[in-house]
């Protein structure tokens, strides 16, 4: 059997939503807008550095919004 898709929009369990510190304007964002960017490792522990953003859908910012760091 194919996956088949039952519903076009995304399930309100995974859309999630975040406040611009740029500009205020509230940003609601889905996990394939969520850009991961791994800047490293850190040898001691071998562990990986990173970020996860989106770019803030205001015109008039246009800045990335930091979702989380390792």
């Amino acid at each position: 059997m194919a996956v088949r898709a039952i519903k076009v929009e995304p399930d309100p369990s995974v859309v999630k939503r975040i406040v611009c510190p740029n500009c205020g304007v509230t940003l609601e964002y889905r996990p394939n807008d969520v850009k991961t960017l791994t800047i490293g490792k850190i040898e001691c522990d071998d562990r990986e550095v990173g970020e996860e953003w989106i770019v803030c859908a205001n015109k008039k910012c246009g800045k990335a919004v930091t979702l989380s760091s390792w």
